[in-house]
């Protein structure tokens, strides 16, 4: 079953060809250009080098990230997704940079907590958190948090008890460009490699096929974007009016 895996939660983005968890072509969207001038062009080529038409599935990050960016991709997956008549599948950014980071760089056999952020500007971060074992389980939903107190606790903020000894910590995403944590605060922790930090579409590929097997596809017109934070000038008019 051909995945069509778009991500767009930054400035850029990529895009990704699946069968099932085969990962049949890759493609990142040109750097020095927005998604916005180049993501249905780079769609366009990926399907046309793999001689598909169409795919039976589309995968999408919803968020959290650029509000341009999350725009762009979600409004291009929806639309490709009703002129197909496919199902779509929405995933978490941060999900996306945890699973690249804990597949790519951890023990499978330890268990540990995946710690991943996202810079959400007015010095504040998107943070979430996941345990990785032989697979990865949400322990913290996409939040916004004030980057001073998650660099001075990087899990301060998680309402969970150990039930043995501490887990090892990871902490991974482009939010670590301006704010780097306090390690001596993490049990074991450590930083994945910077070349892991930004989401890729492989990894959107790999989720949104596990949450399509789960049951929980949806149409084009129940996908929504999860911004977890509302624009600037959206909450200046609410503050305004209120």
């Amino acid at each position: 079953m051909l995945n069509l895996a778009i991500e767009c939660s930054g400035t850029s983005g990529s895009v990704t060809l699946a069968d099932g968890l085969q990962e049949i072509a890759f493609q990142p969207l040109p750097s020095e250009l927005g998604s916005v001038q180049t993501l249905a062009h780079t769609i366009a080529n990926i399907l046309g080098d793999n001689r598909v038409s169409a795919p039976q599935l589309i995968s999408v990050t919803t968020g959290p990230g650029s509000f341009t960016g999350l725009r762009v991709g979600l409004s291009t997956a929806k639309m490709l997704a009703l002129g197909w008549g496919v199902p779509i599948v929405g995933v978490d950014s941060l999900a996306a940079i945890a699973l690249q980071s804990s597949a790519t760089h951890l023990s499978q056999a330890k268990p540990t907590v995946v710690l991943a952020i996202m810079n959400a500007f007015r010095q504040q971060v998107f943070a979430s958190a996941w345990m990785h074992t032989d697979s990865l389980t949400c322990l913290a939903a996409s939040q916004v948090l004030e980057a001073r107190v998650w660099q001075q606790a990087p899990d301060g903020w998680l309402d969970t008890e150990w039930t043995s000894s501490s887990p090892d910590f990871l902490v991974t995403g482009p939010g670590l460009q301006q704010y780097m944590p306090d390690l001596s605060k993490l049990n074991s922790g450590s930083v994945a490699p910077a070349h892991l930090w930004t989401p890729r579409a492989s990894e959107v590929a790999v989720l949104g096929w596990q949450e399509f097997l789960a049951g929980r596809a949806t149409s084009a017109a129940g996908l929504q974007a999860n911004y977890v934070r509302g624009a600037a000038a959206e909450e200046t008019i609410r503050s305004r009016s209120s």
